[in-house]
């Protein structure tokens, strides 16, 4: 049965395989059946909020295993409750990675049930609170804390968050159960956080599992009152601190990862003595991130992040942050926009400041507009409900490893669907879908006589009134001197036209643009334009150089299903694509002049 339904499931949380859980998310349920996905959300009110964490905890009280989702890797594994051991009988290593990370999934598992069931607890439920001690309790019989590959790392650092914030929150626990759990605590700071520290200092590294494992620990250590804690504190502020100077000079992740760090350090800021002056400092940066992450997501879908880079529909570490921010500083539009955000979707350590938000009248949302990001820039039509269009274009400018080479890469969302898309992800295991999801062929930026991009050097020219404008040049090796790229984009209420110009390249250089439409979208090829359709609406894609043909349809051997359209052109060239939105799924191709595409 069709879902378009404007409501906020109490269905709980929960992460499945990636080949169903990314066509789940993408056609709006997490189960799947649907033909078209749900969109534009009323508003969660406190009763909504209410009843989601009493249905997750439902769930979670019912449980006596916990099944965690490798979806990197495609493995799915199922651990019994409680883990009162460390698990150390994984499969094989994943060819191309000495030590696959396999706890730092399910330290996201555990993470999310001890949510879910001190959340309980403070709505009253005494039975998730008998529960929640036990199991924190049994970390005291794991053998060492340290990652995967034998030293701190981001499972240590799950584990000295929740110790950190349930240790100081210990109404309901049971003196034999908090004791064990405070002893575990102490030891993974002794054993694990002090060696790391004291081998490698991380004040200055703005790599993620760094930082995180820095500012988790010496979270743990203050609320220890641990030896450690002045030492840790004093490292954690300096690293926080280099991270907002990085911002200033474009440091990103992406939104997946900036997410990631930016919900570990939240949780400290909370609850360190430094916490109040770095907050006061971070302001205007948390403030702008919570409005640029708002601005890349999907029209009527304010739970999925336009694809760029590793940016995927199961990290939702970043809407937590939203929420956190929009209490901290008391932003009635950002707490408008989250308040939209599906409550299923939402992570648990969110649902209590979810809840307090709701208390408070539903104000205006932020307005909407054409913006530079870290790593993108962005334009939309209309606001935040699915009859508006959004534009995102990568602009990768640091080298950071989550970032993807493609510099000019273009997404369109409209009508809760990302129409012109990619991956969203890396795939960790080596073969022709890792191949596929960091290759030219999973991304629209041009591709110059054989040459992807090789560097993260976008130069962007404009970003204002609908219009974006960059320049590639610098992202390619190995081009003449003389050479020029450079990628345009107008947003004109349906209609989207891209020049791309190709200048100073030898003129029997070939020069090849791969569109790969977006997950369960049926293509077809009609009078020399390209035509994508989910039955409901379609979107139309033509070019200036000539028509297209559906013998440009391919499948790469890595595509979990979606085909890419590769068109080519010759030598030095300026190309305009040209993309109309057909609201009735109609069957007459657009009939555009090329003085309106450049009129637009």
């Amino acid at each position: 049965m069709e879902d378009r339904s404007s409501t906020n499931s109490p269905e709980p949380a929960a992460r499945s395989s990636r080949s169903t859980l990314s066509t789940a998310i993408a056609l709006g349920s997490r189960r799947g059946g649907s033909s078209h996905p749900p969109q534009d959300s009323r508003p969660w009110s406190r009763s909504d909020v209410d009843a989601q964490m009493r249905s997750r905890a439902d769930s979670a009280l019912a449980a006596t295993e916990i099944a965690v989702d490798y979806y990197r890797v495609g493995y799915r594994l199922t651990f019994p409750l409680p883990v009162d051991t460390r698990p150390v009988d994984f499969p094989r290593p994943i060819p191309g990675i000495r030590q696959y990370p396999w706890l730092i999934w399910l330290g996201w598992e555990l993470e999310e049930r001890w949510h879910t069931l001190h959340s309980a607890q403070q709505l009253g439920d005494q039975a998730a609170g008998a529960l929640l001690w036990p199991e924190l309790a049994g970390l005291d019989g794991w053998s060492t804390f340290d990652a995967d590959e034998g030293r701190a790392g981001l499972i240590t650092a799950t584990l000295a968050g929740a110790l950190a914030e349930f240790l100081s929150h210990n109404a309901g626990s049971e003196p034999a159960a908090y004791a064990a759990a405070l002893g575990a605590a102490r030891r993974l700071l002794t054993t694990s956080i002090g060696p790391w520290h004291r081998d490698e200092p991380a004040a200055e590294s703005l790599h993620n599992i760094r930082m995180i494992t820095l500012l988790r620990g010496a979270q743990l250590a203050e609320v220890l009152d641990d030896d450690l804690a002045d030492e840790l504190r004093s490292a954690a502020v300096q690293a926080f601190r280099s991270w907002l100077a990085a911002r200033e000079r474009g440091h990103s992740e992406g939104v997946g990862y900036d997410g990631y760090l930016l919900y570990h350090a939240c949780a400290w800021l909370e609850s360190s003595a430094a916490g109040p002056e770095l907050r006061d400092a971070a302001r205007a940066e948390l403030l702008a991130t919570a409005r640029s992450w708002a601005e890349l997501t999907l029209p009527g879908r304010p739970d999925l992040a336009a694809p760029l880079g590793d940016t995927e529909p199961e990290m939702t570490f970043w809407a937590a942050v939203i929420v956190r921010i929009a209490q901290w500083y008391d932003d009635g539009e950002m707490a408008a926009w989250i308040r939209r955000f599906p409550l299923h979707r939402l992570p648990a350590a969110a649902l209590p400041i979810a809840r307090t938000l709701a208390a408070h009248p539903s104000g205006p949302m932020p307005p909407a507009g054409t913006r530079t990001h870290h790593a993108a820039l962005s334009t939309r039509s209309a606001g935040w409900e699915s009859d508006a269009v959004a534009v995102a274009m990568s602009a990768a400018r640091t080298q950071m490893g989550h970032l993807h080479h493609d510099g000019g890469h273009i997404v369109l969302g409209w009508d809760s669907r990302f129409w012109i898309s990619d991956p969203g992800y890396q795939q960790y295991r080596h073969g022709a879908e890792r191949d596929f999801t960091l290759g030219p062929q999973a991304h629209n930026a041009p591709v110059i006589d054989g040459r992807p991009q090789t560097a993260r050097r976008s130069r962007v020219l404009a970003a204002c009134d609908g219009h974006l404008a960059i320049d590639l040049t610098d992202c390619y090796e190995g081009l003449p001197a003389t050479a020029r790229i450079q990628r345009d984009v107008w947003l004109r209420d349906d209609q989207v036209a891209i020049r791309d110009l190709v200048q100073g390249i030898a003129s029997d250089a070939v020069v090849h643009t791969h569109w790969l439409g977006g997950n369960g979208l049926a293509w077809a090829v009609h009078s020399g334009w390209a035509r994508l359709c989910d039955l409901h609406r379609a979107v139309w894609l033509g070019t200036s150089l000539g028509p297209l043909s559906a013998h440009d349809l391919v499948r790469h051997e890595g595509s979990t299903g979606g085909l890419t359209l590769i068109s080519t052109a010759t030598g030095p060239h300026t190309r305009w694509w040209y993309m109309q939105l057909d609201r009735s799924a109609g069957w007459q191709p657009p009939l555009i002049e090329q003085r309106e595409r450049e009129a637009l």
